[in-house]
């Protein structure tokens, strides 16, 4: 005799849990004979799913086990694991293109960068505006600003005072989500830039 059966046996534990999902399906008016081959369709599914999970399990036990088995034969080799992490090109082509404009607009290189109207408004000669334009960027955001643009960040939304809100509404022609109250009021100001 064989020590291990060809019929494998239905744990009681399948059994009762395939019952109640029976029994908890259980139309009015259905017999219990109906109930029970439910219970043993139900088992037979739970019976299934177990085998290929344990055959998904064997399967990466055996992968995960090939490589150990190599080293060993092999001697000491050491093997990297080597993680590459795929990045989408348009966060780089944003910052080439925000480093362009400054390149154009606060040292004056001759690039594809139209000059903004606001920026020609810093002064009357383009050396001026230039130099106006190079003092925005000298001094550090403070904590508190930058927490203020990492939280706006975060959920979405602008930085500014009400009447910029209601623009900015305006323009999109749809009401922006508003913070949580509590927050709303913690992180709203109306002066962003360190003076």
């Amino acid at each position: 005799m064989s020590r291990y059966s060809k019929k494998q046996t239905v744990s009681p534990e399948t059994k009762s849990e395939a019952l109640q999902i029976a029994k908890g399906t259980q139309r009015p008016g259905q017999t219990k004979e109906q109930t029970r081959l439910i219970a043993q369709g139900i088992q037979k599914g739970i019976d299934q799913y177990k085998k290929k999970q344990k055959a998904k399990a064997r399967e990466l036990d055996k992968r995960l086990k090939a490589p150990r088995q190599q080293e060993g034969s092999a001697g000491d080799v050491e093997v990297q694991e080597r993680i590459v992490y795929r990045q989408h090109w348009l966060p780089w082509a944003l910052l080439v293109l925000t480093w362009s404009s400054y390149g154009a607009n606060a040292w004056g290189d001759k690039s594809w960068v139209v000059p903004h109207e606001v920026f020609l408004a810093l002064g009357n000669d383009p050396d001026v505006c230039r130099e106006i334009y190079r003092e925005l960027f000298t001094s550090e955001l403070s904590e508190e600003n930058l927490s203020l643009f990492r939280k706006a960040a975060h959920y979405c939304q602008p930085v500014g005072d009400d009447r910029f809100r209601v623009q900015i509404e305006g323009n999109t022609a749809s009401s922006l989500v508003r913070w949580r109250e509590r927050d709303h009021a913690r992180y709203r100001t109306t002066n962003c830039v360190k003076k």
